[in-house]
């Protein structure tokens, strides 16, 4: 029998890591959204600076680790169960210094945008969870079609904690979650040059289940990631049989979990499409045991596709509902939007509608629209003002005119839109914005930021 897997098992022996808890605590939405002529309107009453689930004293010990680009997370550990070696300073050279050999851990690569990037971690640790092994969550992906694509190179890798508060996570959770920036040294916190190579950071080879390929005739998945963290993966595709049926690039959950068990892996690696395949550098190597890692963990879902806005999504329930913003990021967009709104930096936020249109990436998208910039394929700004006006009734009718989350006062609104006339037609129509030039919020931050901030503010 392996020896690997399952290992990181909970201190007290249960083989559950987590108390499975149905919960809807944490949601946002008032209306999911609405697809409108290939624009999505999402429409969101934000009432308070932030919605947090309450958790009580946990006893577990903290451990600090230095996460690289002068970041410093500690890592809650439940029950004084340590996923990382004693003593570990900092990152280490190669991806198994500062594992654990009796631990296993899951990894996987994403890249998109941040809400994209979230679901696909969250299904990450999802699955950490119900195989007893420890999350290793990656950075933050620049990527091209999300952020500036002129100045994508320009863009640094962050790390996921430093949006997201991952120690909170593993409290919730209890369970740690931990970051690739605890575990192998990579240029974290800066842009990524392939032409300056990382003191120390050596070549990794390691097997990896590709999940892309369980559609027909499609390679793995590849990622910036992989040479980021300097690995040379060889992909083993996932077995036909996890598809979920009637879609066309959705896989099971309990399918990815069986893979790392070692009943499911023999079976799997014994049929005849259950081959690696070469690496870049022509490496063949089965997927590794104790380092399970995936190229994509996105389409990953319990019983249909995009099942993330159903309540049926075990990603969001036992996950999702647990990640907040840091409050550093939480405090820079509640100052952010006092100056737009005009509100005295002490005063509290009254609620207010957030409306987020999104433009940039879908311009290409219209049909008949070859050419970016084609408003005809939009609607206009008066057909979200007459939804809003309908979000406002049915606000009324639930709380009625005199609470003020029946009457909110302003609407933020968000986009990807880079025109500024488009984003003067905004303002005429008495909205307001969070003004990112004005803010240099980039140059101060980086562009992910922009992005954070704006799903803060939503």
């Amino acid at each position: 029998m392996n020896s690997y897997i399952p290992l990181a098992t909970r201190p007290d022996g249960e083989d559950d890591p987590v108390p499975m808890q149905p919960s809807t605590e944490g949601r946002r939405f008032l209306n999911p959204g609405k697809f409108l002529m290939g624009t999505y309107l999402m429409v969101v009453l934000v009432v308070g600076v932030a919605f947090g689930l309450s958790y009580g004293p946990t006893g577990w010990t903290a451990g600090a680790f230095s996460l690289g680009g002068g970041a410093t997370s500690s890592v809650s550990l439940p029950g004084g169960f340590h996923p990382l070696k004693d003593g570990v300073d900092g990152p280490g050279n190669s991806l198994r210094d500062n594992l654990l050999p009796n631990v296993s851990y899951v990894t996987a690569w994403a890249g998109a945008g941040m809400t994209n990037v979230v679901m696909d971690y969250c299904n990450l640790i999802f699955v950490g969870l119900r195989t007893n092994r420890v999350p290793i969550v990656p950075p933050l992906v620049p990527d091209q079609s999300h952020l500036d694509p002129d100045k994508i190179s320009a863009n640094p890798w962050i790390n996921t904690s430093e949006i997201f508060d991952i120690e909170r996570l593993s409290r919730a959770l209890d369970w740690p979650v931990i970051e690739w920036a605890q575990v192998k040294k990579a240029p974290y916190g800066r842009p990524f040059n392939l032409k300056e190579p990382v003191e120390g950071q050596v070549l990794d080879k390691i097997g990896c289940w590709s999940t892309n390929q369980i559609q027909k005739d499609h390679g793995p998945r590849r990622s910036m990631t992989e040479r980021f963290l300097n690995l040379d993966i060889s992909y083993t595709p996932i077995p036909t049989k996890f598809a979920i049926p009637d879609t066309k690039n959705w896989y099971s959950f309990w399918g990815v979990a069986d893979l790392l068990y070692p009943l499911g892996r023999s079976e799997a690696l014994a049929l005849p499409d259950g081959k690696p395949g070469p690496s870049d550098l022509k490496t063949v190597l089965p997927p590794d045991e104790q380092v399970a890692c995936f190229d994509d963990l996105y389409y990953a879902a319990a019983v249909r596709a995009y099942e993330w806005g159903k309540d049926v999504s075990p990603a969001w329930r036992y996950v999702g509902v647990h990640l907040h913003f840091t409050e550093r990021v939480e405090n820079l967009a509640m100052g952010m939007l006092r100056r737009a709104v005009g509100i005295p930096e002490r005063e509290p936020i009254p609620p207010y509608l957030a409306l987020h249109i999104r433009r940039s990436d879908f311009k290409l998208r219209c049909k008949g629209s070859k050419v970016e910039g084609h408003e005809e394929c939009f609607p206009p700004l008066s057909v979200y003002d007459k939804h809003l006006k309908e979000v406002r009734e049915k606000l009324r009718d639930k709380f009625g005119g005199g609470d003020p989350r029946g009457n909110p006062l302003y609407v933020i609104a968000t986009s990807d839109e880079r025109d500024p006339q488009w984003w003067e037609k905004v303002r005429e129509m008495g909205w307001f914005f969070i003004d990112h030039g004005a803010e240099q919020t980039s140059k101060r931050l980086g562009k992910w930021y922009v992005s954070a901030i704006g799903s803060v503010t939503d």
